[in-house]
């Protein structure tokens, strides 16, 4: 129980104030120099916005052939495809991306841009994919069937 309100707090108040405040971030050392204009970063990186579809549509592909390969039950065919096409695309990449990011000086190209704030806008069709198509991937196909009981 403890777990899942932790999840909870993560997916529904950390996580968005953490890409909410990697998008509007401004330093606030009373310098003289604007904030950085936030519409044009995000106008550069639309297409990231369907890159999701891409990592899902190519997670399936590989769900299949994986399928194929091994001879997966007809009944378990459905969660290996949830499982490859829906891999650990949030935790995992913050991780890699904070420390990549840190690991360049300030004054190089890849150490003035924060990347993380791309990984907010491919995080806005992501979800959706993920709890919309996986949700249903993962559903019990016989809901309608009663449960039998079993008898001694």
């Amino acid at each position: 129980e403890e777990k899942r309100k932790i999840a909870l707090i993560s997916k529904k108040v950390t996580l968005p104030a953490f890409f909410f405040s990697k998008i509007i971030y401004c330093k606030q050392d009373w310098s003289t120099e604007p904030c950085p204009n936030v519409t044009s970063k995000l106008g550069d990186v639309f297409p990231l916005l369907f890159w999701p579809l891409y990592v899902v549509s190519w997670g399936f592909l590989v769900g299949m052939v994986v399928c194929k390969l091994t001879n997966t039950p007809e009944r378990q065919k459905k969660s290996v495809y949830a499982a490859i096409a829906f891999a650990n695309s949030t935790g995992l990449p913050i991780t890699l991306l904070t420390v990549i990011h840190s690991s360049f000086p300030a004054s190089t190209e890849l150490g003035r841009v924060d990347p993380t704030m791309f990984l907010s806008v491919y995080l806005l069709l992501y979800p959706v994919l993920q709890w919309g198509v996986g949700g249903y991937l993962l559903t019990d196909d016989d809901e309608d069937e009663q449960p039998q009981e079993v008898t001694k």
